[in-house]
């Protein structure tokens, strides 16, 4: 057959079918566009878009890695005018998909944001994330939110979940599929003729027949029949044609094998050389290009996007993107090249990152560059980001990699590692880079200038290793500041001093009958570590006291003096010793029958943490309303994942916080059996075992369960165990609090010995039973006829737009009348409050027809 002598390779075509789905996109809230690779998912989304003239935020998932996603979805956010402030705040809040605090933390940010326009959130490949159905629930959670103008649509080769999203989201939700992706033998043939090339109809039928019109084989087979007159298809002699790609994450070895041959072969040395250049990004600007491949690639680049469908310019970022099939044959290539040209690219794209402040996406590049010299001088450069939990097993990786003599040389870093390991409580990892650094000190010489400075913070980092020893730890600072001369550098002020743990005297009560030296250490130590870490954990100490006399029963005195820290925590911006005050406020509240004043302390938690972005602090914040909703036997309104079986979510020191919140619920749901699986262990784990306060609580906790299956004696004998451990420091309100499980068991011991301090825990018991009988069943709680109206609107699915109208008012009333039902019924968002209503029987049927 003749050839026109210009083929226009790279023309689009769009069937009607294709175009009416993809109109959806515009209407709904979420829209999942779903087929295997090679159906043209991503350029017919991208391609309607640009027609359509509709801004969108373009995010591709590269591979599984769940932290370097996010931060390309906040960066790629960030693009938007309106949205600087929300891309930084949802980076700090972390990837918030597999932890439900986090999750809500960014839905309530991202549905605060003010869109002028209609703007596309595209997430393509997600089926590359590692959890992508956490992330798809996610952006289901955002569309049902009510976001006025937010369009999202997710790209992948399978559905997650098996497709309950769609039954979830039902007509809310469009879907994008097979049926219409491939091509029909009409529209290969009408393809064809918009490329200048002549097919017959004969032809047409056996290129569907091979292909099933799967466009990337169509593509490329029309490339190969504009190269050399005919096809290579089974009815000409020619290869086996394409087998439809099966896997999810793999691509045929045809479509690999013609890709090669029909885009990658062609190309220039040159470009070929850039792409290998770029290979490690996933989207690349021409500034970015210069730098990487060292002169002007800008011609290059709109070279390779008029000869190659494969690789595109977005105009609003000025980005050239690869097609992901495309990078996954330039990323195979990439992996073919000598060592040595890998690394020098991947250094190459780590000092581009390093230039630009990006310090985590630096050191990883210079990771796969081997070049750890580089790695560790950026992470000294990073010594007050608090880089700690979240790239934890990346620290852990690189520094088991390093070679010795370098990381010798680079001590600083060292620092950072440890803080990093203990944060994420691998112990064995602190314990070995605490002695590392040393043998690495004590080698240095007198008249290095250099000596006491690391001398004064390794006085600091083994402060740490002496936890909770109140005398040992004030040594090391003591030592630390006269090294110093100066306040250290290992860690910021305004840094978390407590990690997230709710209870100053959690962390620091060690042994028992010593409260009182503790108290009195704990006053004398604090003001030389506030000089040595610039008024860090300010009011420490006076928190300590006011929850000793919480836990005496003595609640006047203990409010007076959680007054002292709030100042000192405030004057020095310590959000955590704020929190702290907070809560034991809630639980003076508690103890004087005030619910609306101890529900108003999480919500007041929660806004302070919201105001600093300091979000890992929300489950903080959980673990105080899981205190106070576990003390009302509140089970449903208690956080999810504090009824779940795991700490990881919390550094180090709070966990002993999850655990007992997560005990309490194993009691409310009489798991007498669960309780004493996990207490009969956990006090004499390292982390657990110095912590008296746990003793105390593991032991009512084994004695209740104990209760609960009918072995008295037995209760008997391990609530004298807490009792011995509590008393000589007069720590009533643990048993207090946990009396209504242990009531027999006192009762029995009331008679030994302890006669005194069992008395005082069973008046303060009576007492805190009848405050909490009577918060049970809180007055107050009705609604108006409209709040019920408009609750009932929610319920059925209306969005805050559409109630607005149907109630001829603006959306900004409808959502300050829910925010005054949230604060007023103590709940966060939508679900919850609808939830609630419905179970309280307050939503407002609909009127009957006449």
């Amino acid at each position: 057959m003749e050839q026109t002598p210009e083929h226009t390779l790279t023309a689009r075509l769009f069937s009607q079918r294709l175009l009416n789905s993809l109109h959806v996109m515009a209407d709904r809230p979420l829209t999942v566009v779903e087929a295997p690779a090679g159906y043209g998912k991503t350029i017919a989304v991208r391609e309607f878009l640009r027609r359509k003239a509709m801004r969108r935020v373009w995010v591709s998932v590269l591979d599984a890695s769940e932290n370097a996603f996010w931060r390309s979805f906040c960066r790629e956010l960030k693009s938007l005018p309106e949205a600087a402030e929300t891309a930084q705040a949802l980076l700090r809040i972390g990837y918030p998909a597999c932890d439900p605090v986090r999750r809500d933390a960014a839905r309530e940010v991202l549905s605060r944001l003010a869109l002028p326009e209609a703007t596309a959130l595209v997430v393509d490949d997600l089926h590359l994330l590692a959890s992508a159905p956490d992330f798809g629930a996610f952006c289901e959670i955002l569309a049902q939110s009510g976001l006025a103008g937010l369009h999202v649509v997710l790209i992948t080769r399978h559905l997650y979940a098996g497709n309950t999203v769609i039954s979830r989201m039902k007509g809310r939700l469009a879907h994008i599929g097979l049926a219409d992706l491939a091509f029909e033998p009409g529209e290969i043939a009408e393809y064809a003729a918009l490329c200048g090339l002549s097919v017959s109809p004969e032809d047409v039928g056996l290129l569907h027949e091979a292909t099933s019109g799967w466009i990337a084989g169509i593509y490329l087979h029309l490339r190969h029949y504009a190269a050399y007159g005919k096809f290579s298809l089974p009815a000409h002699g020619g290869g086996p044609g394409f087998s439809l790609p099966t896997g999810e994450d793999s691509m045929p070895a045809e479509l690999a094998s013609m890709l090669e041959q029909e885009i990658y072969a062609p190309l220039p040395p040159e470009i070929k050389d850039l792409l290998f250049v770029l290979s490690p990004l996933e989207r690349a600007t021409a500034l970015q290009a210069d730098f990487l491949y060292g002169k002007d690639t800008r011609p290059l680049l709109d070279e390779l996007v008029r000869k190659n469908s494969f690789v595109v310019q977005d105009a609003a970022s000025d980005a050239y993107i690869p097609h992901s099939i495309f990078r996954h044959l330039l990323t195979r290539l990439f992996r073919q090249l000598p060592l040595e040209r890998r690394r020098a690219i991947h250094s190459r794209c780590a000092d581009w990152f390093s230039q630009e402040g990006e310090f985590v996406p630096a050191m990883e590049q210079y990771h796969a560059a081997r070049d750890f010299e580089k790695a560790l001088s950026v992470m000294e450069r990073d010594m007050a980001r608090n880089l700690v939990t979240e790239n934890a097993a990346f620290f852990t990786r690189m520094f088991q990699d390093c070679p010795e003599e370098i990381l010798d040389r680079h001590p600083v870093a060292g620092f950072k590692y440890a803080l990093a390991a203990l944060s994420a409580s691998d112990f064995p990892a602190f314990a070995a880079q605490c002695a590392r650094l040393s043998r690495q000190i004590a080698a240095l010489t007198e008249s290095d200038p250099k000596t006491d400075t690391l001398r004064g913070e390794l006085e600091m980092l083994l402060a740490l290793t002496e936890y909770n020893d109140i005398a040992a730890m004030s040594a090391r600072h003591k030592k630390a500041l006269t090294l110093l001369g100066r306040p250290t550098r290992l860690y910021p002020p305004e840094s978390s001093w407590t990690l997230g743990c709710p209870s100053v005297l959690y962390m620091f009560h060690r042994e028992s009958g010593k409260l009182k030296d503790e108290t009195r250490l704990l006053r004398e130590s604090m003001p030389c570590y506030y000089k040595a870490a610039s008024h860090h954990g300010a009011g420490g100490e006076h928190l300590f006291e006011a929850e000793a006399l919480y836990h005496a029963g003595d609640f006047v005195a203990s409010a007076q003096v959680c007054r002292k820290d709030e100042v000192a925590a405030e004057r020095h911006n310590q959000v955590c010793n704020t929190l702290c005050a907070m809560f034991l406020r809630l639980r003076l509240a508690f103890a004087s029958g005030d619910f609306s004043r101890a529900r108003g302390f999480v919500g007041a938690m929660r806004g302070l943490i919201t105001k600093r972005q300091d979000y890992f602090l929300l489950h903080t914040a959980d673990l105080c309303a899981g205190w106070l909703y576990g003390h009302l036997g509140c089970t449903d309104k208690i956080p999810d994942w504090l009824r779940e079986s795991g700490d990881k979510r919390l550094y180090s020191f709070a966990r002993g916080a999850y655990w007992l919140a997560h005990g309490r619920a194993l009691l409310l749901a009489g798991d007498h059996a669960g309780v004493e699986a996990l207490f009969s262990d956990l006090p004499q784990e390292p982390l657990y075992a110095r912590h008296r306060l746990f003793f105390i609580y593991a032991h009512i906790y084994l004695a209740a369960a104990e209760q609960g299956r009918g072995e008295g004696k037995q209760a008997v004998r391990t609530l004298r165990l807490a009792l011995d451990a509590a008393l000589p420091d007069t720590l009533f309100m643990p048993f207090v609090e946990n009396s209504e499980y242990i009531l027999p068991a006192l009762k029995t011991l009331k008679r030994e010995r302890r006669r005194e301090g069992v008395n005082r825990i069973l008046a303060l018991a009576q007492l805190w039973d009848k405050h909490r009988e009577t918060m049970r069943t809180p007055a107050g709680h009705s609604l108006s006829r409209k709040d019920s109206e408009l609750a009932r609107l929610a319920a059925e699915g209306k969005t805050f737009r559409e109630i607005a109208i149907s109630r001829g008012l603006s959306e900004g009333t409808i959502r300050n009348r829910f925010s005054a039902l949230y604060k007023r019924f103590g709940v966060r968002g939508l679900a919850a409050l609808i939830a609630l209503l419905q179970e309280r029987n307050l939503l407002r049927a609909p009127a009957r027809p006449l």
